[in-house]
């Protein structure tokens, strides 16, 4: 008889992530209730989204309907500029815009194109494609998946998990980023992808004998 059970064991995990997740869905929504003075039933931010039939026969709280908005309006500004924006056909853009990180571009480009439409001024977030698709169709969006899928795929493979202290930390930095490219562009937020270099930098330094 064993006294540890693997599938017990992973069982158990998932429902703690599950009521763990559920629980930060929910302190996600009250924060949000209270910052816009908001009921326990979210009626203000009910009457504002104006969810649909479909939601409401689903019978869970309105207070979930927080975290769904933040998460599917990315999605719904991408799908809305893919319907209604015209891409405008320049690389110049496109390079300053989706390329070239912040603290460059900044500098040296300044926008007078209006920016794609929205689904609500309120949220204002469409993924990293969005602007790449306003400039270049689905040509922009696939480069950036491209550069994306070969800078990971450089990370993964330059370096060693046995061999190199720091390759625990460029990892965990480039999942952050790509999971708030859901969001927006982060490759091109210095603030938040610039760091990964670091671990590369530190690694090759400490090869060298000074």
């Amino acid at each position: 008889m064993y006294l540890f059970s693997l599938k017990a064991f992973k069982r158990k995990i998932l429902i703690y992530c599950i009521i763990s997740i559920s629980l930060a869905l929910y302190l996600f929504s009250i924060i949000g209730s209270v910052r816009i003075n908001d009921d326990e039933d979210s009626t203000v931010f009910v009457a504002f989204t104006q969810p649909t039939d479909d939601f409401e026969s689903l019978g869970i709280s309105n207070m979930f309907l927080w975290p769904y908005m933040y998460i599917a309006s990315p999605i719904g500004n991408l799908q809305n500029c893919i319907d209604i924006y015209q891409p405008t056909g320049s690389f110049s853009t496109f390079f300053w815009k989706c390329i070239c990180p912040d603290f460059i571009s900044k500098h040296f480009y300044k926008s007078e194109l209006e920016s794609p439409p929205l689904i609500s001024p309120v949220f204002n977030v469409s993924t990293m494609y969005t602007d790449a698709y306003a400039q270049l169709g689905y040509l922009g969006m696939g480069i950036l998946f491209v550069m994306q899928t070969f800078v990971l795929y450089i990370i993964l493979l330059a370096f060693s998990a046995k061999k190199d202290p720091y390759y625990t930390t460029t990892v965990s930095l480039s999942c952050s980023v790509v999971i708030l490219n859901a969001f927006a562009n982060m490759w091109i937020f210095s603030a938040i992808s610039f760091p990964i270099i670091w671990g590369p930098i530190s690694y090759f330094l400490r090869k060298i004998r000074w």
